[in-house]
């Protein structure tokens, strides 16, 4: 059976990803800067080989990818925080855009090209005049993070097009779930309540904006998308995944907050705002539906709960 590769098995999207694919008996090679899983992840130990590549080495990449000859290639690995895209830009850069083409020459070059996934996001769209946004929307990014991701999905369209690599680019909205780490708004919130209730901090929860509205999906619905559209999807293809319903920010946080016993205090911290949120957009995503049937099925309140109760056990565990 030829292999199936991950790019970022280590990570949020990449772990659940390998996870899934784990349960239908694929043969999996994951990619990471680690050479080992992580503890929380170490079930995956005897499902995936896991290999410490360096995607910045092009020579590197070249003969790792020669060697092993995928047949599917999942490209999650990269930077994947806005705000350290304004901190750190040419990291960013490089991370997300060299880092891809280095994966997709070495694709291109092999006898017989892989199909590849490229998991991209939603910030690519930036916030259209419409309000609105589908699959052919036009981009718009702003910042560096949202260009470097805009960048590497042109990338992978131009390989299709021009080298006749079988590429498609998924686009990814706002993700939940367990193993989020807490520089993200939601997870963050489950570590502190979790923190809270072992008295390990005083019972205020600091939060920034909460009037945002965002479009949160499960990252094991995400998961299951991805690799829909792996197995459905036609080279070329560029498709949202998402709910096509948005939430305030607040609305989750209350939602977490009746899971506890404990009191809590919710106090906003001017660190934690950033200076530009996006307006609502409404999002209308089609192409994966349509290519692939598939819908999310795990409801918003058990993916808060998977999540506080993932914190809960982290929390206890390491304090």
């Amino acid at each position: 059976m030829a292999a199936t590769l991950i790019t970022g098995a280590t990570g949020f999207i990449g772990s659940h990803l390998a996870e899934s694919l784990c349960a239908r008996g694929e043969e999996l090679v994951g990619w990471s800067r680690r050479s080992s899983w992580p503890e929380e992840l170490t079930f995956l130990n005897e499902s995936v080989a896991l290999s410490p590549v360096d995607l910045a080495d092009r020579e590197s990449v070249r003969g790792a990818i020669a060697d092993l000859a995928p047949e599917r290639i999942y490209h999650l690995a990269g930077q994947a925080h806005v705000a350290k895209g304004e901190v750190q830009p040419e990291l960013t850069w490089k991370s997300n855009v060299d880092t891809t083409r280095h994966l997709l020459e070495a694709a291109a070059e092999l006898p017989q090209p892989p199909r590849v996934l490229l998991i991209g996001s939603g910030y690519v769209y930036g916030a259209p005049e419409s309000g609105r946004i589908t699959d052919a929307s036009a981009l718009h990014p702003r910042g560096a993070y949202a260009i470097s991701k805009a960048a590497s999905d042109l990338l992978a369209l131009h390989y299709f097009q021009t080298h006749g690599l079988p590429t498609m680019v998924v686009r990814l909205f706002n993700n939940i779930g367990p193993r989020q780490q807490p520089s993200f708004a939601i997870a963050s919130f489950a570590q502190q309540i979790a923190r809270i209730e072992a008295g390990l901090e005083e019972p205020v929860l600091f939060t920034g904006s909460l009037s945002a509205l965002r479009d949160f999906t499960d990252v094991r619905d995400s998961a299951r998308a991805v690799a829909a559209m792996m197995a459905s999807g036609e080279p070329g293809d560029v498709g949202i995944v998402a709910q096509g319903r948005s939430r305030p920010v607040s609305a989750l946080l209350e939602g977490l907050l009746s899971l506890s016993t404990a009191t809590i205090e919710v106090r906003q911290d001017p660190s934690r705002v950033r200076s530009h949120e996006e307006p609502h957009l409404a999002i209308e995503p089609e192409l994966v539906a349509r290519r692939t049937g598939w819908m999310p099925t795990i409801p918003l309140e058990q993916s808060l709960r998977d999540t506080l109760d993932y914190w809960r056990a982290r929390v206890a565990a390491t304090g």
